[in-house]
Order: structure tokens, then sequence, then C-alpha cells
């Protein structure tokens, strides 16, 4: 698997599966990483999972929380993908 070469919506869902090559990947523009166990756009953590609870940090604009649309973009594919997810994990979006 290469590192930094995945569409944004595998790679959240390589996040969701625990799928993750040498505690690092990226998409293509390095702009959405998985590090360990979090996800980020840009540096900005909006995903954290630890054993079976999983945390997303809403920073979009609905939330008055925005910090950019690539990052709201991110955020809202991680809410959308988190609904295949909720029989796995329990979900909170904070």
């Amino acid at each position: 698997m290469k590192k930094c070469k995945h569409k944004n919506v595998n790679l959240v869902d390589y996040w969701f599966r625990n799928i993750v090559v040498d505690n690092l990947i990226c998409n293509h523009r390095k702009s959405l990483k998985i590090i360990n166990n979090d996800i980020y756009s840009y540096d900005i953590l909006i995903g954290k999972k630890s054993l079976n609870n999983i945390v997303i940090y809403n920073a979009t604009a609905k939330n008055k929380n925005f910090i950019s649309i690539t990052t709201s973009k991110h955020v809202n594919i991680l809410k959308k993908i988190s609904k295949s997810y909720k029989h796995l994990y329990n979900i909170s979006v904070v």
C-alpha cells in the first residue's frame, strides 16, 4: 500500500478498519492523514480512536467551529462513513 496516494473516502475507511502502514498514511496532498489512532485534517485533530470509542471533532461551518472548507469536507466524510461502523464503535460527534 502506497503511503500518500489515497482518496479521502478510502483513507477514512482505512481508519475505521484499523488499516495503517508504518503508523502513517495520507492522501495525495497530505491534507488528510492518519497517525497512529488519530486522523488529522492538515495538522488539526478531527478524529480520535481508543478501543471501541471514536470521537469526531465537528470542525464545520454548521457547528460554528469552521476552520477551512477542506477540513469541513474531511469531517463530513468522517461523519458519513461513521454510520457504517456504529455497530462496532461508540461514536461521539463533539
